[in-house]
């Protein structure tokens, strides 16, 4: 059915158990000559800066003066960029398990561990805050994420990177307010209702500060069944079962394709191999054994 009217779109809600809905924008192509300002002023690849639309906004749209900005397609591409190693590593491993091409790897069977850290900390956030409407945004938890990002590997060093990287990719403008500038299209800020409404600022370091924390005192636990217990109080059991189960079939996949390698000293886990990791050697269950 049709529910009210947004700002800028018009919502199609789904009678189902998990509230799922639908968000129609419409739009059309942007200016040529917009999007020569975006590749030769503001620097944006021409890759990402041609998809720019022109948007509505029932609060402030004025055809005089020019329609809203928007380019969800060219932030998506963007965000795939950010983790571009990783993802194309990691499909090119099921495409060896999946004894197929590459190419025939559908792009969404591939979870990097930059989408699972997002995942992860608009949990904790959603978790913390509720519907809380100065809640921390999901589009500058994303966008500082991937910026903070540096392909890791591991989901846990991921995260834990990423959570110390991200209040750096804040900047400040020339009144001193705080900017979360749009990759696509850096005259936008994600940021911009903080200055007028200093308690979203808030939440959202009070927010970072805490997930921070939190995912700190994981990073002190060793093995997966004492990582568990907190991980449900944080995010609740059944959530957290299913990416436990996913971590430890991924875990497996490494091992079998000979790509699972640990630290030397503390034991952590990883794909990446350095000169202060060993392999993993493969083990045979009893009955595996093939005669």
């Amino acid at each position: 059915m049709l529910a009210p009217e947004k700002r800028r779109c018009w919502r199609l809600q789904y009678n189902d158990q998990f509230r799922f809905h639908l968000d129609i924008v419409p739009s059309i192509p942007d200016s040529a000559q917009y999007i020569q300002q975006l590749t030769t002023l503001l620097a944006v690849p021409r890759s990402l800066a041609v998809y720019a639309l022109c948007i509505t906004d029932n609060e402030t749209w004025d055809t005089d003066i020019d329609f809203p900005k928007s380019n969800p397609e060219g932030y998506a591409l963007w965000f795939l960029q950010t983790m571009k190693v990783e993802f194309d590593r990691r499909r090119m491993l099921l495409a060896e398990q999946m004894k197929m091409s590459v190419d025939d790897v559908p792009e969404y069977r591939v979870k990097t561990p930059l989408q699972r850290v997002v995942q992860l900390l608009k949990r904790h956030r959603d978790l913390r805050y509720g519907d809380n409407p100065n809640s921390p945004i999901s589009i500058i938890i994303t966008t500082l994420a991937a910026k903070a990002y540096q392909n890791e590997t591991d989901i846990f060093v991921a995260l834990r990177n990423v959570l110390s990287r991200m209040a750096s990719f804040i900047e400040l403008d020339e009144q001193g307010n705080k900017v979360v500038k749009n990759p696509v299209n850096p005259l936008e800020n994600f940021a911009d209702k903080w200055s007028e409404n200093p308690e979203k600022e808030r939440l959202f370091f009070e927010w970072l500060n805490r997930a921070t924390q939190d995912f700190s005192q994981l990073a002190q636990k060793r093995g997966l069944p004492e990582i568990a217990a907190p991980l449900h109080q944080y995010f609740g059991e059944g959530v957290v079962n299913k990416a436990l189960n996913e971590i430890a079939e991924q875990t497996l996949k490494e091992r079998e394709a000979n790509r699972l390698f640990m630290a030397v000293g503390t034991g952590i886990l990883s794909s990446q191999h350095t000169p202060k990791n060993v392999p993993v050697t493969q083990h045979n269950p009893y009955g595996s054994h093939k005669d």
